[in-house]
């Protein structure tokens, strides 16, 4: 299963190439990865697993419960199966990644994964543009790579951009901190040539997480002062750079150029994101307690403007927008709090442990770290599309949900009594 997984994890941001149409799309990477849920959901029933996980089971199975309350039972039902079916995934690595050295394995599985999907895509950017769009408002033509869109694909990529920033940063190993810098890199460049408008604001952020760890999480004075240097020098060489090329680029007008629609001339792709977003909290306004599944909100939206769905296309094109706004509409508000209370603990609990430990973090809260700051960016760039049954989001958690397992339970913290509970496993 190890080989599958890992064939799963290099391809699980594919949408066009790899994927099978049946009247509904298949993808490869849900097929290796269907054994593992499945027996993860069995081991739910009879195995025990992290307490970190009960929740969004129950939220699974009251999300089941919704589709009574859908227009469309059949999408409904699809979507249910699949909520279930990254829930067993996360039920089984859970079960099967028990030991310090396997949790291990799945890390650098996951790591390399990126590496071979970055250099894969940057062949395929430089021999083939068949799935590349004219559109040159950065300059170069905008990246696919088997991604429905830039912004799917640049989705993906901005959380290994943020992983691999931050375990820079705090590992110890010069050959280790090689091989994440390079591979932060290769993140960085796999966002530029995907050109998508969100996905380029991940970038300055994750400039600034070195200022970030410095003042949250570094006590050791020397490390400190090493980090501090390291984040003096970059910023004034990126100051420098803008400085020498500002007589040749015309940074205002490429600007404007590339955020037309959101930052100036506000039109077009705003719009219409933010018009799909209300949309969307519309229909959860209109039943705020009893949810509709997710399944089922093209379908509401459809009913709030008057219109009835015929056909796939139809559908399609009714898609809300904005993740939150969707977990309301399809959840309700006290499910969807449940579902918040999960995700919340997967960010926390690594920076409590992170807070805790200061700089002598083990390999495990090393991973928990940068993988919660991963999930950050790409959480923060769903706000901007649909969908969170994205197979790399689940996968993403699937890793985090390990390395929060194996890191070392909180002992004493400055923090009331509730909050230490609360984040103990």
């Amino acid at each position: 299963m190890t080989i599958l997984l890992f064939m799963a994890l290099v391809i699980s941001s594919f949408d066009t190439f790899l994927a099978f149409e049946f009247g509904f799309t298949v993808r490869l990477a849900i097929v290796l990865l269907a054994p593992m849920a499945a027996i993860g959901l069995l081991q739910a029933l009879i195995a025990p697993a992290h307490p970190l996980l009960w929740p969004v089971l129950i939220v699974a199975c009251i999300h089941l419960l919704f589709v009574l309350n859908a227009i469309s039972f059949v999408r409904g039902i699809a979507y249910a199966l699949q909520f279930f079916f990254y829930v067993g995934l996360l039920f089984w690595a859970s079960n099967h990644f028990k030991k310090p050295e396997q949790a291990t394995l799945l890390y650098g599985m996951y790591a390399l994964s990126f590496v071979i999907f970055a250099v894969w895509m940057l062949i395929h950017y430089g021999l083939e543009y068949d799935e590349l769009r004219p559109d040159r408002r950065f300059g170069w033509p905008r990246a696919f790579f088997f991604s429905f869109e830039p912004s799917y694909l640049a989705t993906y990529i901005s959380v290994f951009l943020g992983l691999f920033t931050v375990l820079t940063l705090i590992t110890r190993s010069n050959l280790r901190r090689f091989f994440y810098a390079f591979s932060a890199l290769l993140s960085a460049a796999t966002l530029l040539i995907a050109a998508s408008r969100m996905g380029l604001l991940v970038i300055p952020i994750a400039a600034a997480l070195p200022a970030v760890l410095l003042l949250l999480f570094i006590k050791n004075r020397r490390y400190r002062c090493q980090l501090g240097l390291a984040t003096g020098a970059t910023m004034l060489l990126a100051v420098a750079l803008v400085s020498l090329t500002a007589g040749k680029i015309d940074y205002q007008a490429k600007f404007e150029q590339a955020f037309a629609g959101v930052f100036v001339n506000i039109s077009g792709t705003r719009t219409v994101r933010i018009n799909g977003a209300l949309d969307t909290l519309e229909v959860a306004l209109q039943n705020p307690v009893l949810g509709h599944g997710y399944g089922d909100i093209p379908y509401q939206i459809a009913a709030i403007n008057g219109k009835e769905l015929t056909n796939l296309a139809e559908v399609e094109s009714q898609q809300g927008f904005n993740i939150t706004a969707e977990g309301l509409a399809a959840l309700g508000i006290p499910t969807f709090s449940l579902f918040l209370f999960f995700i919340a603990r997967l960010l926390i609990r690594p920076a409590l442990n992170a807070w805790h430990a200061a700089s002598s973090l083990n390999t495990h809260q090393m991973w928990a770290l940068a993988l919660a700051v991963g999930l950050v960016f790409q959480l923060f760039l769903l706000q901007f599309n649909q969908n969170i049954f994205r197979i790399y989001v689940w996968l993403h958690i699937m890793v985090l949900v390990v390395a929060i397992q194996h890191s070392q339970s909180l002992q004493k913290l400055y923090i009331p009594n509730f909050i230490r509970q609360w984040t103990k496993s």
